[in-house]
């Protein structure tokens, strides 16, 4: 009976360790390289001359369109915040 609970609790803890991920429109057909959540529903993505914000968890996102190719995006909280690209830039 032991072994029956231990099994079942690993299937059922099992089944929650899962991450669902979801598709996002995001509205811009340049490539995107990164996304950073500073909370449920705030975040930024970056990529190619573009940097997005949300803060409605994804649902939709502003675009606003820098030069550069951009790889990287940090926040430290909704108004700061760094993005890193090619040849040394941060933003």
């Amino acid at each position: 009976m032991k072994k029956l609970l231990i099994i079942a609790a690993v299937l059922i803890c099992n089944n929650f360790s899962y991450s669902q991920w979801y598709q996002q429109i995001s509205n811009t057909p340049n490539t995107l390289k990164s996304i950073f959540f500073i909370n449920k529903s705030t975040g930024w993505a970056c990529g190619f001359e573009t940097v997005l914000k949300t803060t409605d968890c994804g649902n939709t996102w502003t675009a606003s369109f820098l030069q550069g190719y951009h790889r990287s995006v940090f926040f430290i909280n909704e108004n700061t915040g760094w993005i890193c690209g090619g040849k040394r830039t941060i933003v």
